[in-house]
């Protein structure tokens, strides 16, 4: 319906969720316009990914729905899964949050 309503309106659409049962309700067809925000578990960062590139999505697919998958925990496991990070941030990473090193680099409450 938010498909059919987008397009006769001539506009693009945004839908976020965590919602199992609208998840479910996607086709395969949508597959490829689903974006995953989730935490990477090395780094504590939130990454946003395709679904598309998620490791082995064919298979997830295959024991389940969307929607399923995701309130079961099972993508986030593959999510998780596919995360490595070999080397550390580099500093030009950080360059963005002024003031972050500082604030980093000092004692935290529980140490004062």
């Amino acid at each position: 319906m938010i498909r059919q309503i987008g397009a006769k309106r001539k506009i693009d659409v945004l839908v976020s969720t965590h919602n199992p049962a609208l998840l479910n309700e996607l086709g395969p067809e949508m597959i490829s316009f689903v974006m995953v925000a989730h935490r990477d578990p090395i780094e504590g960062d939130s990454r946003l990914t395709l679904l598309e590139e998620v490791e082995h999505l064919p298979k997830l697919l295959a024991s389940g729905r969307l929607g399923t998958i995701a309130s079961t925990g099972a993508l986030e496991k593959a999510l998780n899964k596919g995360t490595k990070r070999l080397q550390p941030k580099t500093h030009a990473e950080t360059d963005c949050l002024p003031g972050m090193d500082a604030a980093l680099n000092t004692p935290s409450n529980n140490e004062r």
